[in-house]
């Protein structure tokens, strides 16, 4: 845990960046990307009266072989086709998303100042050691490309097996670019000399 010591200062102020940067985002991008159902209130009626627990649901509701039968390519061709998340009724707490997201945020950069430290670091009698004085651009290199894939690349998985629009996924990569090379800066700026 000794990369902890070393790296706290970026770990923490490159959570709390992205997290006011992901707010921002949250406002000025995403909120464009939903849409209203056509005839919303008649889809609501028509959930309310097999009133799902939430989870993931599929519709038309398939398993593996069933992609060969007949039946489910029509049904499938015919459509719609969709993918529903159903959350707990009720109006969502905003502290406890807020606080999950600083927490998945901090986790990220836990983790990317582990690669980072254990892909600089050398290991002289059984004991890793922080090299000093790694070039600036060489830092932000590392993190850069370690962030970005952390925070892009679940919304590639979600758009090639759950179509998820891929203008979408392009938001969140450009997002996630945003997030990288913030955090990358913040890395190389603070990162032991």
């Amino acid at each position: 845990m000794l990369f902890l010591q070393e790296l706290w200062p970026p770990i923490i102020a490159t959570a709390c960046t992205v997290f006011v940067l992901a707010g921002l985002a949250r406002r000025t991008l995403h909120g464009r990307e939903w849409r209203q159902l056509p005839q919303h209130e008649a889809v609501k009626q028509a959930l309310r009266i097999v009133p799902s627990t939430p989870g993931l649901y599929m519709l038309p509701f398939t398993v593996g072989q069933d992609l060969g039968r007949a039946d489910m390519r029509i049904a499938l061709e015919q459509g719609p086709v969709a993918y529903i998340t159903i959350a707990k009724n009720g109006v969502p707490s905003l502290s406890g998303r807020l606080v999950a997201s600083f927490i998945f945020y901090l986790a990220v950069s836990t983790v990317v100042a582990y690669a980072t430290w254990h892909g600089f670091s050398t290991q002289n009698a059984g004991v890793r050691h922080m090299p000093l004085g790694i070039p600036f651009a060489h830092v932000v290199r590392v993190v850069f490309a370690t962030t970005g894939l952390a925070y892009a690349g679940a919304a590639f998985h979600a758009s090639v097996w759950f179509g998820r629009p891929w203008t979408s996924f392009l938001l969140t990569l450009a997002e996630s670019a945003v997030y990288a090379i913030t955090t990358a800066v913040i890395f190389a700026w603070l990162w032991p000399v």
